[in-house]
């Protein structure tokens, strides 16, 4: 069970086509609302393109590799979520479009995420590229 914002508690199926991200009750991002909200007033220039947001991924993974207190390992982790909805933000990508988007991968993974993680592991091993 995900409790949303607005309290109610809400089952997922990932397997099902019709996957809701969102509590049927709120709008936009559910859990995620409030990290979109708190950049809402940022600046984003034009130069921040994807190989910017790169680079700011790579610095929150060396932030990730330097943390050893689980609360703040897991303040870094949600970093890394802002900065994906920040670039996706500068794409002039709507809300609900990056739920769309968001629902398509989940149930492109459904059923999938054992030759995933198997991938992963791969990569892992330096099996491969």
């Amino acid at each position: 069970m995900v409790k949303c914002k607005c309290g109610r508690e809400e089952a997922y199926d990932l397997t099902s086509p019709k996957l809701t991200l969102s509590c049927p009750d709120c709008e936009g991002f559910g859990v995620l609302q409030p990290l979109w909200d708190a950049w809402k007033e940022a600046e984003f220039s034009g130069d921040m393109d994807a190989d910017y947001f790169k680079k700011v991924l790579v610095h929150q993974v060396k932030e990730i590799e330097e943390e050893i207190e689980q609360g703040r390992l897991w303040d870094e982790w949600i970093d890394v979520i802002c900065v994906a909805l920040n670039y996706l933000r500068t794409t002039s990508i709507t809300p609900e479009n990056i739920g769309k988007a968001a629902e398509k991968r989940a149930h492109r993974y459904s059923g999938q995420t054992d030759d995933i993680q198997r991938k992963y592991k791969e990569m892992e091993n330096g099996e491969r590229n």
